[in-house]
């Protein structure tokens, strides 16, 4: 097992499918590569957990770099209720995407907001934005949720009521019964 850990970190600092401070999926196991040794590669994932894993079990496995080929695209899942406009949702969300100061600007990078499916208690979106490699993903798609959250609860989408949050089918039968 050394010797074959030994071939394939050599085969990983020679080919370089990822460098330190990339996101990746090495067989399941996602993380920023922390430091890639010849016996070793060690990633942490957005939970600060270390995990070491063996050069051969990552040389023989598939190497999905996520933020290899630059800007990363984030998808920020949001559901509104079937009451609302999807359209004003809209309109309601996109200022919320185009004012965060590390979304990417320009014509390839422009945000979104996209209507994904219709859910057992909501219209579902997709908001998808883009953003440099290294910035931290998980903080933008939490202040890209409280401020579409809030924006949605601030603004008359249909022009008759303020936006509702969809309850789920088991809320909506309780209130119902009462």
């Amino acid at each position: 097992d050394t010797i074959g850990n030994f071939i394939s970190g050599v085969t990983l600092l020679l080919e370089r499918p990822f460098r330190i401070g990339d996101w990746v999926d090495l067989g399941g196991k996602v993380g920023r590569v922390e430091s890639i040794r010849l016996r070793t590669t060690l990633i942490v994932d957005r939970d600060n957990i270390q995990t070491v894993i063996p050069n051969a079990q990552v040389a023989a496995g598939q190497i999905v770099n996520l933020s290899g080929g630059g800007p990363l695209r984030l998808r920020v899942p949001v559901g509104i209720a079937y009451k609302e406009s999807a359209a004003a949702a809209r309109e309601v969300l996109l200022p919320v995407l185009r004012t965060h100061p590390d979304v990417l600007k320009g014509e390839q990078y422009a945000p979104s907001v996209l209507l994904t499916g219709l859910g057992a208690s909501s219209v579902d979106m997709w908001l998808i934005v883009w953003i440099a490699a290294g910035v931290g993903g998980g903080v933008v798609l939490l202040v890209l949720l409280l401020g579409s959250f809030s924006a949605l609860q601030a603004a008359p989408v249909t022009g008759l009521y303020q936006a509702e949050v969809p309850a789920t089918g088991r809320d909506a039968e309780q209130r119902n019964q009462a």
